[in-house]
């Protein structure tokens, strides 16, 4: 709405002032001695400099410009935090299965060595080791579960999807390519740069700014 109303505002800028009407009449007798009349009225209208109404013109549609890019700003920043909520779903909803499946392992390898610990076969800190490697694995899931439920509140607010929606198991991301060259890199970076765009188109608008004044 800040760059629509930025536009409507370029053939404004373009456009001399009004015109201007003046109406008057006198309301003491001591008036009508200095210049006598009964009413009197005019017209006005200020004829800016071309040039003036040029650089004013400018200045307003570098301005539209420069809300145009916060505009796009703020969409492909929106884009980005999506990208990555969906990204880091994926990782927890790997990862949740295999600290649950891990933790089962070492649960039961500390049941088998209490198990072997009468018959000799294996020692009292083999067991506690399985146990308390299985009591962090198990720390580590609920973490991660709570995790996941925080990622998924941010994945909804960032689709603005109802907090009762329910965000299932992400089972696929796609993966991108890339681009070890550095040339490459810097020119996407220079042409998805919005706020420098903007730093320049601000840089431009000063001068037709200092122009005016």
């Amino acid at each position: 709405l800040r760059w629509l109303a930025a536009i409507e505002r370029e053939p404004q800028a373009a456009t001399p002032p009004d015109p201007m009407l003046d109406f008057g009449y006198p309301l003491r007798e001591s008036e009508m001695e200095i210049a006598p009349m009964l009413w009197r009225i005019g017209l006005s209208q200020p004829i800016p400099w071309w040039r003036k109404l040029w650089a004013a013109q400018r200045m307003a549609a570098l301005e539209a410009d420069m809300a145009r890019l916060a505009y796009e700003t703020a969409l492909l920043e929106t884009i980005a935090q999506t990208k990555e909520s969906y990204y880091e779903l994926y990782y927890l909803d790997r990862a949740i299965p295999i600290a649950a499946k891990a933790e089962e392992i070492f649960r039961n390898q500390a049941t088998l060595a209490y198990g072997e610990l009468s018959a000799g076969r294996s020692e009292l800190n083999e067991a506690f080791r399985a146990e308390s490697q299985a009591a962090q694995l198990e720390y580590d899931r609920l973490l991660l579960g709570e995790q996941r439920f925080a990622q998924a509140e941010g994945f909804k607010a960032l689709l603005n999807l109802p907090s009762g929606a329910r965000v299932g198991p992400i089972r696929s991301a796609p993966a991108y390519p890339v681009s070890p060259s550095f040339e490459e890199l810097a020119a996407r970076a220079e042409r998805y740069a919005r706020e420098l765009q903007s730093m320049g188109l601000d840089a431009r608008r000063a001068a037709y700014e200092s122009y005016l004044a």
